[in-house]
């Protein structure tokens, strides 16, 4: 998510780096003067306020860190003019422990108060946004934390040259948040990424390793000097620490690098080889910690752990041809006494299985009466099942491989690499099929898991994939449904692909272009209708035309931004590009992605390409 929202990342490092503190003064921590709140929006607050349901965190260590319980944001904007839009705000959730994304949408009321629930199961330091401005934030489970803004910083278009003036903060976690953002650390991420690109390794590990140095250095001064506690100072270090070893995995990371530093290094003809010690920061990181979960920056960090060129496993899945008359269909019958003519037939159909013209009448006469002799044999054979057991024997070497290259590393037996573990079951629920199946994946994973927590969670994702049907109905309680209803309405009775997108999307295009290619092959299929949805202030119109004629679009609309944070919410993404497929009676296949669009209309609709 850091690298698909890194405009938003980069909004916030400024706003909070020019905090006021003995590096870049600049923003301000108010003191509330409740003569600026409406009496009824002030006792609303306190009300709300009053509802928290546990004690703050004593630290970060202790058993009640997994707390899974209701924490609420409400806070009220001075001057909220509802004339001027933003009716609503964003905060872009991603569960880190399953790799759910849950964004949850911020309702403004009309008198400028405005509220978030979320459902934590831990400690929480991130942001939301409201128009184009970010708000950042630290909440604990069961904690309620009022914050008060001002319209005329989020009215303002362009929240980098009009960063966040002034925030107050109420509740019992109003002086932790004011600390944070008063000595948030002075660094630019993007900073990071452009030095990336034009040095060697050893020069950007040692320039990377003297920052962590630098900065820790002044949070350690800081708290040394009582101005600001135990658990702010280590949520401040932590935030280094995260960001500094991000951008050491991400000068190499397979996922990115190639598109940015690696391909900015070849370019400029900079010898970026790694020394055989690059990657030896490994042993010190934190992984521990429980703490280390809390920073935004913890997604990005765990995403390049888990991907890292240490930890990747050198073996290659192994493939299996599946099918009659295949070698695995020949092995199938090892166990079984053949006799030398059944032996030999069946090798003559394998070279023939791909040549059926070439079968001679004999061969099928013969062919026919050994499926009947071996009827109950062969319909035990399953292609689908073979496949599945090279699938799990893949799966079972992967990790065995990847966990031994942790142990050798001394990094397995600890939280994160357990979390790295439960990150995986999402994906693996989404692509297997029998509830069977999913449960051995599950009972695999979980071998080696000893967070209590972290059992239970995949628990509940595990339970919440059983038997899931393919199509569902848009939920009528979602404010988002009634709105996408009427975009989709003249295309009733037709299969709809939707393709929600940013002019902006540059680590997206691979989507962007399969969905080109996807338009291609069905644009002669009148049962077909392919929609682009952007939001309307999410780019200039001069990007937005480009975009759209580089892409080849052919129906595009550009919807308010209100209207597009509900979109988030009722289809639960946060990248800046999502792809939805609605059938002809109105239902929503699950789990829709674009590179298997061919596949599920042969499948599911009976729909051939064009050509």
């Amino acid at each position: 998510m850091k690298k698909i929202l890194s405009l938003l990342i980069i909004a916030l490092t400024f706003l909070v780096s020019h905090a006021k503190n003995p590096i870049n003064p600049g923003n301000v921590c108010v003191e509330v003067n409740e003569n600026d709140i409406p009496k009824e929006v002030e006792k609303w607050l306190k009300a709300e306020l009053a509802k928290s349901t546990t004690t703050i965190l004593e630290n970060f260590e202790t058993p009640a860190f997994f707390t899974k319980k209701k924490a609420k944001i409400i806070g009220y904007i001075k001057g909220y003019d509802k004339t001027l839009g933003a009716k609503t705000g964003i905060f872009y959730y991603t569960n880190q422990l399953t790799r759910e994304n849950k964004p949850r949408v911020i309702e403004i009321h009309k008198d400028g108060r405005f509220e978030l629930d979320l459902p934590l199961e831990y400690p929480m330091q991130n942001y939301f946004v409201i128009k184009s401005q970010v708000i950042p934030f630290y909440l604990e489970p069961g904690q309620n934390l009022s914050i008060i803004l001002n319209w005329e910083d989020i009215k303002q278009p362009r929240r980098i040259s009009y960063p966040l003036k002034s925030v107050a903060y109420q509740g019992a976690l109003a002086n932790i948040n004011s600390d944070l953002l008063h000595y948030k650390p002075d660094y630019n991420s993007g900073d990071f990424q452009k030095k990336e690109a034009i040095m060697k390794p050893v020069a950007f590990k040692e320039y990377m390793l003297q920052f962590k140095t630098n900065a820790l250095n002044k949070v350690n001064a800081y708290e040394q000097s009582g101005e600001i506690d135990k658990k702010t100072s280590e949520l401040l270090k932590n935030e280094i620490i995260l960001e500094t070893y991000y951008s050491l995995f991400d000068y190499y990371s397979p996922t990115y690098s190639p598109r940015y530093g690696q391909g900015k290094r070849k370019a400029n003809n900079i010898d970026d080889t790694l020394p055989d010690d690059y990657y030896d920061f490994i042993t010190d990181l934190p992984l521990h910690k429980q703490s280390i979960l809390v920073n935004q920056n913890f997604a990005g960090f765990i995403n390049r752990l888990e991907y890292a060129q240490p930890l990747k496993p050198k073996a290659k899945n192994k493939g299996i041809s599946a099918g009659i008359y295949t070698d695995d269909f020949l092995g199938f019958f090892k166990d079984i006494k053949l006799t030398p003519d059944e032996k030999k037939l069946l090798n003559q159909m394998k070279l023939r299985i791909y040549q059926p013209d070439t079968l001679s009448d004999e061969l099928i006469i013969k062919t026919a009466e050994f499926h009947k002799k071996y009827d109950s044999i062969i319909k035990n054979y399953s292609v689908k099942d073979r496949i599945e057991i090279q699938r799990k024997s893949n799966f079972k070497d992967k990790w065995k491989e990847q966990d031994s290259l942790a142990a050798s590393l001394g990094i397995n037996n600890n939280l994160i690499y357990e979390i790295i573990k439960s990150r995986t079951l999402k994906f693996t629920m989404e692509s297997t099929s029998s509830d069977e199946d999913k449960a051995w994946y599950w009972s695999e994973l979980k071998k080696d898991i000893k967070s209590p927590h972290l059992i239970k969670l995949g628990n509940e994702l595990f339970n919440s994939r059983l038997s899931k049907p393919e199509f569902y109905e848009l939920p009528d309680s979602e404010l988002g449904t009634a709105i996408f209803k009427n975009i989709i309405a003249p295309y009733k009775g037709k299969i709809v692909v939707v393709q929600f997108w940013n002019p902006y999307s540059y680590y997206q295009g691979e989507s962007l272009k399969r969905m080109k290619k996807g338009r291609k092959q069905y644009e002669n299929n009148e049962d077909v209708v392919f929609l682009n949805i952007t939001n309307e202030s999410g780019s200039t119109i001069e990007k937005y035309n480009s975009s759209v004629e580089k892409n080849g679009f052919k129906n595009s609309i550009k919807i308010p931004q209100d209207d597009y944070n509900y979109m988030r919410q009722l289809f639960m993404f946060n990248a800046s590009v999502h792809d939805v497929l609605v059938a002809k009676d109105g239902s929503v296949y699950e789990n829709f992605e674009s590179h298997n669009m061919e596949h599920i209309f042969r499948n599911k609709f009976n729909i051939k390409p064009d050509n």
